[in-house]
């Protein structure tokens, strides 16, 4: 008579049987610990949510990328390749922590701690920086537009009317904020001479328009 035998044979057992428990934030934590992490000072259970983690998500980003290191600084720049110094205005290396800790205009009293705690005042300070960030970035693009204009001009790559005028509210743009942007456009006959071809874009604008009309 033939036998069906056990669906598993009695020598095998599953690996849930013969492993111990595991505690995985101990785990975590020891790694923590032996791992060589940036500012991991800041950070005393890794296991938990840190403070500022129900902020809104431009602050949290911008506060992660402070606490870590890693963000839009000349050191970070440099090593990304994107530009050729790393140097802060203030002739110090640029890095996130000089922004947090050192540089003048924008040091926060109590440093990266007082910012990892997300406080009151570490809050408003991240409201206030993000905003210069976000009027920075504004400004980039803003000059960008300018570059590209002033290029087809100096190409003598002149549109269409039709251009002119799907562009017409950039130019207008570019130009009231023209005046806002100086300090950081160099020097004074620099200014004038965009200030110079922005005039005579809008001019050329406005004869187009005169001739449609």
């Amino acid at each position: 008579m033939f036998l069906i035998p056990p669906l598993r044979l009695t020598s095998r057992k599953p690996l849930w049987r013969e492993s111990e428990p595991v505690d995985i934030n101990s785990q975590w934590r020891e790694s923590w610990k032996s791992a060589s992490v940036v500012n991991a000072h800041l950070v005393d259970d890794p296991t938990i949510r840190q403070p500022g983690f129900a902020l809104p998500r431009q602050q949290w980003s911008l506060l992660s990328r402070l606490c870590t290191g890693q963000g839009h600084c000349g050191a970070c720049k440099k090593k990304w390749k994107l530009s050729d110094s790393n140097q802060c205005s203030c002739g110090e290396t640029q890095t996130m922590s000089h922004i947090v800790k050192s540089f003048p205009q924008t040091r926060l009293h109590g440093g990266l701690s007082k910012l990892h705690s997300a406080a009151d005042d570490a809050v408003a300070w991240l409201t206030s920086y993000g905003s210069c960030i976000r009027q920075q970035q504004q400004q980039y693009h803003v000059l960008l537009l300018l570059w590209r204009l002033l290029r087809q001009l100096s190409n003598k790559l002149i549109k269409p009317c039709t251009h002119y005028l799907a562009e017409s509210r950039h130019i207008h743009r570019a130009y009231a904020v023209s005046s806002q942007m100086s300090r950081s456009m160099g020097t004074v006959q620099h200014h004038t001479a965009m200030h110079g071809l922005l005039r005579a874009i809008v001019a050329k604008e406005r004869e187009i328009m005169n001739s449609i009309v």
